[in-house]
């Protein structure tokens, strides 16, 4: 149950109402490409839709509508193709009579695997990071709903320097189990990440579990724990509606199991391959499936599948990214490469920022959504959750050393994000980006046991 007494929160998506008659693309759904040989009859193109005898759940975005086909490739939810829909909206032939025949749409209906008067919703995901994702109109995005942030780490651990920063010391240095605590407007509590928890010393004392913790030595204190630290500030583990998962290492659902009442986003191109893991293959992508609450799969919601696609801001190299709540204040990007399907989080909040945390106002005041433009003394984050080690990293252009590629999904796909984030930077000097483990962020005490 969420904090406004909704039992889900992530926002229905619901589309245009009406056609535009003759119009040939209304909305941006015809996007990057043109239209030949042909016109839009009696239904519009609106939002990634065709409404009114209408087709929805994919954009022609990114190719051409030409003599009755898009080329090119559709991007999302599939493209029109010689006249019939492949692997999205229209599936299984060519629409004809009152549909798409030679390069015009008349009547807006579509028989012959299409929807007659009514609409078609896409087909079955075989791409989750294109094809299943809902897209919004870019003319409909809503103005920004700023949140509140604090920022708090649970635990860190320990690593030679010289692995998460190149050229780096040979000297060990603590990295924080960064998490995120952020108060939503209406949705109330949510957190982004965990951090450790004493679950994770419990559940490596055996092996193969045991290399993890030789490989990764973590400093820990029970006070450390993000539903301690929670509580100190009035905020009780029932109280959290939303948990936010960047991606599946030990050191970011730690807490997970603490926090029973929330419910859980996750990317599925993260959790996907880890599912059926055996323990030594599950040690070595740094996987602890006892560290999530029991039921998770039957419960969480990928958000791949649950929330909206929006187009990307300005300034931003990014493709686009999942609003998770329907109102812009959560946005999810992909940053994949440390951990497969690895996912960042836009957001704007309300305060100021110091060189080392957000400071959250002890009683801050909800805050309305409707302005076009963030209130004046809010800041925009990217949480980019491990793309990076630290800002230092960042500001240095300073990526990991090879050795690091040991505990990386994909060596190459990390390479792409962290250049993403360093364009994303200079492109938007006003964006705070911060890496999960950076201390100039997450403050720790290196006093825990060992």
């Amino acid at each position: 149950m969420s904090m406004d007494g909704t039992s889900n929160p992530i926002a229905a998506v619901r589309p245009a109402s009406g056609a535009a008659h003759g119009k040939a693309a209304h909305g941006g759904a015809a996007h990057g490409g043109a239209v030949h040989g042909g016109a839009v009859h009696g239904g519009a193109v609106h939002g990634g839709a065709v409404h009114g005898g209408a087709v929805h759940g994919g954009a022609v975005h990114g190719g051409a509508v030409h003599g009755g086909a898009v080329h090119g490739g559709a991007a999302h939810s599939g493209a029109v193709h010689g006249g019939a829909v492949h692997g999205g909206a229209v599936h299984g032939g060519a629409a004809h009579g009152g549909a798409v025949h030679g390069g015009a749409v008349h009547g807006g209906a579509a028989h012959g695997g299409a929807a007659h008067g009514g609409a078609v919703p896409g087909s079955a995901a075989q791409d989750i990071s294109a094809s299943s994702r809902r897209e919004r109109d870019p003319a409909a995005v809503r103005p920004v709903v700023p949140v509140e942030l604090r920022l708090m780490a649970a635990g860190y651990c320990v690593h030679p320097e010289f692995v998460t920063i190149r050229g780096g010391s040979l000297k060990s240095a603590a990295y924080p189990a960064g998490f995120a605590l952020i108060r939503h407007p209406s949705r109330g509590w949510i957190l982004f990440d965990t951090g450790y928890s004493a679950r994770f010393e419990a559940l490596t004392q055996h092996l193969p579990y045991a290399l993890y913790r030789r490989l990764t030595p973590v400093r820990f204190r029970e006070e450390d724990a993000a539903v301690r630290q929670l509580a100190r500030l009035g905020v009780r583990a029932e109280d959290v509606a939303l948990v936010i998962l960047s991606h599946f290492h030990a050191d970011h659902i730690g807490g997970a199991r603490d926090f029973p009442h929330a419910r859980f986003l996750y990317p599925e191109a993260a959790y996907a391959p880890l599912r059926r893991l055996g323990p030594v293959r599950a040690t070595r992508a740094g996987f602890i499936a006892s560290l999530l609450p029991d039921g998770f799969a039957d419960t969480a919601s990928p958000i791949e599948r649950t929330a909206t696609w929006m187009p990307p801001g300005d300034g931003s190299p990014m493709s686009g990214g999942w609003d998770l709540l329907g109102d812009g204040s959560l946005i999810a990007v992909s940053l994949p490469g440390h951990a497969a399907g690895q996912i960042g989080l836009l957001l704007t909040a309300t305060g100021a920022a110091d060189n080392a945390r957000v400071v959250m106002p002890a009683s801050p005041a909800a805050v309305p959504p409707g302005p076009a433009t963030p209130p004046a003394g809010s800041t925009r984050y990217l949480l980019c959750a491990d793309a990076s080690w630290s800002s230092r990293a960042l500001r240095e252009n300073r990526p990991p050393h090879p050795a690091a590629g040991l505990v990386m999904d994909d060596r190459a796909a990390y390479r792409d994000s962290f250049a993403l984030l360093r364009r994303w930077q200079a492109s938007d000097p006003a964006l705070v980006i911060v890496p999960s483990h950076c201390r100039e962020f997450f403050a720790i005490k290196e006093d825990g046991p060992r």
